[in-house]
Formats: structure tokens, C-alpha cells, sequence
């Protein structure tokens, strides 16, 4: 289970790359692909829920996200290392993944957008937010 504590993030060759459905790296990532990625890098291999689901599939997304829940713990606040869920369109469907950074950043990668950290503060994803959990693998 990732604590959270002691992992060395090096994520900074991910900034920038760009989106593609279904991309699972090193030139490509989907929010999946992405999470796999960071999580991968920290020693955990995260099975692939959602191989044939495309980034528009929001109800797809949301039914592979709760179909994985039992990988998965989730805990009340964000810690360093713990995967961030979104409703995303909000608040429809939880189709958006990210991963913790500290305890306001996180890693992400939308459709028509590149790799970037946002602020889990923002404007933009304080409502948004849907839950953090720690990995169970």
C-alpha cells in the first residue's frame, strides 16, 4: 500500500506529454495511463480497468472506477501519493484520475490537454473533487 510518506516522485519527464485515448506512455497517456505510470514508478503495478474505454465514455469510466473499488481504500484527506478522483464533467460521473503529489498537488492529464500539476484548490477542481484512496496492491 502506498503510505503517502516515503516515495521519491520523479514525474518531471511527464510534464508536457501529451493526451491520447487510450495511452498508456511513454509518448501518450490517458488519466489512467498516467496513474499506472506514477504508480509504476513507485513500485505498484495497477491492473488496467479500462483498456477499451475511450475519454468521452464518462458513464464507461464511472462503472470501470467503481468496478476497481475493492483495489482501492479511501481515506477523508489528500496524502503524498494517494490516487485523486474527480466528477468530471461535474457532477455527473467520476471519470477523472490524478495522483497526488503532496497534499495539494496533484499530477493529471485531460482530453485535448498535456501533462500537467494543478492545485487540488483551484476553483477548478475544489468542487469537483470525488475522493482520495490508497492503493491496496
Amino acid at each position: 500500500m502506498i503510505d503517502g510518506r516515503a516515495h521519491d516522485f520523479k514525474v518531471n519527464d511527464l510534464i508536457g506529454k501529451p493526451f491520447k485515448d487510450l495511452g498508456r506512455g511513454p509518448d501518450y497517456f490517458d488519466c489512467f495511463g498516467l496513474v499506472k505510470e506514477v504508480f509504476k514508478r513507485q513500485g505498484f503495478e495497477i491492473p488496467d480497468y479500462g483498456r477499451d474505454i475511450w475519454a468521452d465514455q464518462s458513464s464507461r469510466i464511472n462503472n470501470a472506477i467503481l468496478d476497481a473499488s475493492e483495489h482501492w481504500t479511501p481515506i477523508s484527506k489528500p496524502i503524498r501519493g494517494c490516487l485523486a478522483v474527480f466528477r468530471f464533467p461535474y457532477p455527473m460521473w467520476v471519470s477523472h484520475l490524478g495522483v497526488m503529489l503532496d497534499t495539494e498537488r496533484f499530477i493529471n492529464v485531460r482530453l485535448k490537454t498535456r501533462v500537467i500539476i494543478d492545485k487540488i484548490s483551484s476553483p477548478a477542481w475544489k468542487k469537483r473533487v470525488a475522493g482520495f484512496y490508497l492503493y491496496n496492491g
